[in-house]
């Protein structure tokens, strides 16, 4: 499974100090925030790929697979800022006609779309760094010390942990929805997904039973120690 746990066990700097890592990621996310220049956060992104490619030898391609869902709902968001409508063909580098309206791509909003892009993989980035570069525990122990109140951190790592679950499971699941060819028609597609979520909720509902057992048998006091 290629989940950001999995990698962040697993890589060369899992042992280097959490907070040199946690603060480098901080660092990259200060400067994609608040300076208005997309060659900066052009150079983040390239800069957290050599970083975590030739220093903390993960897989690119594993490592790039991350940005699929962020960057469809960035594009998304690109390109609704791009459309206008109007009443004239002004203000548009492209359009169509609509009736009597014109939609097409704004000039005015160009650069403001291409820092927002460029700041937003920045900003993706240099999360991705940290989480896949620092463990969850590690994570924990570096807001310990930055005197973040337990209940945070405790609710912090149940959801990751819980996000995990779910990521591994529906991974599982939708590879064997594949392998029965269940989506290859939009009838069985229908029947697939509804299958899928019906199980995904009775698996993280076991998950999380098992979970609470184990910490049972542990004598859980209700409080996690790091």
């Amino acid at each position: 499974m290629n989940t950001i746990d999995s990698l962040a066990t697993n890589n060369r700097l899992t042992k280097t100090n959490p907070v040199l890592k946690a603060g480098l990621g901080i660092f990259f996310l200060a400067l994609a925030f608040f300076i208005d220049r997309w060659e900066i956060h052009l150079a983040i992104v390239i800069l957290t790929l050599i970083v975590v490619h030739f220093v903390a030898k993960i897989n690119l391609k594993k490592f790039i697979k991350l940005y699929k869902i962020p960057a469809a709902f960035i594009v998304l968001g690109v390109i609704s800022i791009l459309i206008g409508f109007g009443y004239n063909t002004e203000n548009y580098t492209h359009y169509i006609k609509i009736g009597n309206i014109y939609a097409g791509f704004q000039k005015s909003m160009i650069n403001d779309a291409k820092l927002i892009l460029s700041r937003s993989l920045a900003a993706i980035s240099a999360t991705f760094f940290i989480s896949v570069t620092t463990p969850i525990t590690q994570l924990a122990q570096v807001l310990k010390k930055m005197h973040v109140p337990q209940e945070f951190i405790e609710q912090m790592i149940l959801m990751y942990r819980f996000i995990q679950i779910f990521s591994i499971e529906l991974e599982a699941m939708h590879s064997a929805g594949e392998l029965k060819h269940g989506f290859e028609s939009p009838k069985t597609w229908l029947r697939s997904v509804s299958e899928i979520t019906k199980m995904l909720f009775f698996r993280v509902m076991r998950s999380y039973t098992d979970f609470k057992n184990a910490l049972d048998l542990k004598l859980f006091d209700g409080n996690f120690y790091f």
